[in-house]
């Protein structure tokens, strides 16, 4: 028999501590709204090289986290589900935003010629990305190979399973969630760090 969790239950699940709740308690998430929120993002448009899995992926991550801010209440007039389509919401517009800026960059390559040099000027900052790349490497290789492959070699997950030995796209994304999330909990772990990667 399928055991049904309200939002009070996931609710203390994650913020219990315990990892098998809290594992619980995102399953729970994630197959209870995966397939709406996937049709919904679907539905509006999504930019060609971004599945709608990812931005579901990152949402139940940031709702992870927002949960067990101490500062977390759910009000009255909202609900877990309501809180996924707003994070999926903003995710979807960001995404179309950078894929809009990539194209104008694109543009601007073909119109004036810009030299390699200059793009990388233009596409990177170097204290963040040093950053990033320092918290990416204490992460072990399996997760740096992931990472890299996903954020800046651009690999969709069918590529990923080729490269890596996955078996299945699925489970590429299941790591994929949870190197984001031991990157997350490395950022939040060090609050220089945070207000570095944030103001950048």
């Amino acid at each position: 028999m399928k055991v049904v969790y309200n939002d009070v239950d996931i609710i203390d699940m994650i913020k219990s501590g315990d990892k098998i709740k809290e594992d619980r308690a995102l399953g729970a998430l994630y197959k209870d709204h995966c397939l709406d929120i996937e049709r919904w993002l679907t539905r509006k448009g999504i930019p060609p090289a971004i599945d709608p899995k990812d931005i579901y992926q990152y949402a139940i991550l940031a709702l992870y986290y927002k949960v067990k801010s101490p500062e977390f209440k759910l009000t009255e007039s909202a609900s877990l589900k309501s809180l996924l389509y707003a994070i999926c919401g903003n995710r979807w517009k960001n995404e179309w935003r950078t894929a809009k800026r990539q194209q104008n960059l694109k543009d601007k390559v073909e119109l004036e010629e810009v030299d390699s040099d200059n793009m990388l000027q233009e596409l990177i900052t170097t204290e963040r990305s040093d950053l990033l790349c320092q918290l990416v490497n204490d992460l072990g290789d399996r997760c740096k190979q992931l990472l890299q492959l996903f954020y800046f070699e651009k690999f969709r997950h069918d590529k990923i399973v080729e490269v890596m030995g996955f078996k299945n796209a699925q489970l590429s994304r299941n790591a994929l969630f949870k190197c984001r999330k031991k990157l997350a909990a490395a950022i939040i772990a060090n609050p220089v760090w945070t207000s570095t990667l944030i103001n950048n």
